[in-house]
């Protein structure tokens, strides 16, 4: 009577988590239904649910082996949806590997000789898809794409969960009663990740990848920045007379449009001007240097400087300084 009392209240607590799973992963997909990840980890909640009523409800078997097969690679799909460049891709349908094989199986051999082999399969899905989901974890928490809180009880989460996949066979020689013990932890897991994902405001969730974004564009300016500063100073690439836009782009390998709106907004000056405004600067140490050959006229310091004609040259230098070469040098001399 114990033992039977006992098997009620196992099922009427697995009943229970079931259908929290379900009514929370339900509650994920209304409130978050426009992002990937909110509709991976209801997917996973939904495939754990049907695995544990099945000790309440009679499954047929099809479903519930293809629903346990499913768990791990959904999780997966969860986690690698995080990252921004994550877009659907028909690589995805990679992951649906395990119960294809699995409904090969099941349709061309008898339900005994299949059941060794899903055994298989579900035990390679669960340590190959779990660690693999470790790594995943591990590369979030560097890139800082979420809670830092969330992602340590994430990352240590799948390291319990994967180890007692792999521990309590040992302690546990029938298989249903490791399985549901496996499944029970895997619930909690599950239970928590879940409430805490579907308790983050998503106004949050806007500001912290609009932070993130706003990190990344200055990071991108600055090494914009260092790479036009070691081209300018250090090669001196103004010094080529026909040096275009394009050619500098290219150089800094971005495109022109980007290069043009960085001197622009960040200089406040367009390519020209920025350009020419280096070439007039090598102009005067070029004639203000002790070490220039003093016969060289003005014109073939102009060239040296970077500069394609007479013409050019006056306008340009004169814009910059307010008075003309000749006048330069007798203010020198001076």
């Amino acid at each position: 009577m114990v033992a039977g009392e006992n098997i009620a209240y196992l099922e009427m607590i697995l009943l229970g988590i079931a259908s929290y799973l379900l009514v929370n992963s339900l509650l994920i997909v209304i409130r978050l239904r426009h992002e990937a990840a909110s509709l991976f980890l209801a997917t996973t909640s939904i495939f754990l649910s049907i695995s544990l009523l099945n000790k309440t409800i009679l499954i047929d078997s099809l479903i519930l082996e293809i629903s346990n097969l499913l768990i791990w690679p959904s999780f997966f799909l969860y986690l690698i949806s995080h990252q921004r460049e994550f877009v659907f891709k028909k690589s995805l349908l990679f992951h649906l590997i395990f119960p294809v094989v699995w409904l090969l199986l099941y349709f061309t051999r008898s339900v005994s000789e299949v059941e060794g082999v899903f055994d298989f399969v579900y035990l390679l899905a669960t340590v190959g898809y779990g660690w693999w989901c470790i790594y995943e974890t591990s590369k979030l928490k560097k890139a800082a794409y979420w809670d830092a809180h969330y992602l340590d009880a994430l990352f240590i989460g799948l390291i319990v969960v994967i180890s007692s996949r792999v521990i309590l066979p040992i302690f546990l020689q029938n298989v249903e009663s490791y399985m549901l013990y496996f499944h029970l932890i895997l619930s909690v897991y599950f239970i928590l990740l879940s409430s805490f994902y579907i308790k983050i405001p998503k106004k949050n969730l806007e500001e912290q990848l609009a932070a993130i974004q706003i990190d990344e564009a200055i990071n991108y300016e600055e090494e914009l920045k260092r790479k036009l500063k070691n081209a300018i100073l250090r090669e001196k690439v103004y010094l080529n007379p026909d040096l275009t836009l394009n050619d500098l782009a290219s150089k800094l390998e971005i495109k022109s449009t980007e290069l043009s709106n960085f001197i622009n907004n960040n200089l406040g000056k367009n390519y020209n001007d920025f350009v020419n405004e280096y070439r007039v600067e090598e102009f005067k140490q070029l004639m203000t240097t002790p070490t220039t050959d003093a016969k060289a006229t003005i014109m073939e310091l102009a060239y040296d400087a970077g500069f394609n004609s007479k013409a050019s040259f006056n306008r340009i230098f004169k814009q910059f300084t307010g008075m003309t070469p000749t006048q330069f040098k007798k203010s020198n001399k001076d």
